[in-house]
This record gives structure tokens, sequence and C-alpha cells, in this order.
């Protein structure tokens, strides 16, 4: 009986070393895109960014109003409920970098300043973007 243990142990053991041998180790294909963008004038430099689903995005995001708040969010929709990604509020004149994950789902979304509503644009993630902007952005 104490030999058939041992034996269905080693089984066991051999078994879970032979399937731990045949997963394949995981990769980070995740696409790292940086997309310049500016605050100038009340309003933004850009009216439309475009990356691929899930990629790494990292904003550069340049305050050129002097005194004036302003960030980066982006959302779901132009009513602003559900964020996808929030920017900390940083005062004109500052430059900083924020760093978020695109959504997976092909489709367009909505960014905006949270503090001027009225700036804002479309977040496109399309499949096979490289990580392109577009347009003059609006503003007050």
């Amino acid at each position: 009986m104490i030999k058939n243990i041992y034996v269905l142990l080693i089984g066991i053991l051999v078994f879970s070393v032979v399937l731990a041998g045949c997963s394949s180790p995981k990769t980070d294909t995740a696409q790292e895109i940086t997309i310049n963008h500016m605050a100038k004038n009340m309003a933004f430099d850009k009216s439309t960014i475009t990356v691929p689903p899930g990629a790494h995005v990292k904003v550069i995001f340049n305050n050129q109003d002097s005194g004036e708040p302003h960030n980066f969010a982006v959302y779901e929709t132009s009513e602003a409920k559900n964020s996808i990604f929030v920017g900390a509020i940083i005062a004109g004149m500052t430059t900083t970098t924020y760093e978020f994950n695109a959504p997976t789902k092909v489709g367009t979304y909505f960014f905006r300043c949270d503090v001027h509503p009225l700036m804002n644009g479309q977040f496109i993630v399309q499949t096979g973007a490289t990580g392109s902007t577009s347009g003059s952005g609006s503003g007050y």
C-alpha cells in the first residue's frame, strides 16, 4: 500500500514537471506609444490621438498656460462618467509625463481637461495604429 502511494506521488511529480516544461514564458507584447500633448491658450494642440489596443501610452503633457491648472484624462464617452485614465492636475508652465494602458477594445473614446471640459478630443483605439495625432484641439 505504501509502495503504491510512493508510485502515485512520483507519477504526479513527473506529470507536474512535464506540464511546467510545456508552458510558454509570458511575454509582454504591449506596444509603447509616446504622445507629446500641449495645453496653450486654453486649448489642446491636438484633437485626435490614435493608439493600438492595449498599448502602454506615455503622454508628455506640457502646460503652457501660465498659472492655469490643466490635466489630461481619458473617458469611455464624452459624458466623462467612466474613466480610463485621469492624470494629476498641474499648474501652468510645467511638463509632466502620464502613463497608462489604452483600452484593449477597439473604439473611439474621449479625452479632456477635467478643469476645462471644453478642452477635449477623440482618443481612438485602432488595430494597426502606431501612435498618431492630428488636428488642432478645442478649447475656450
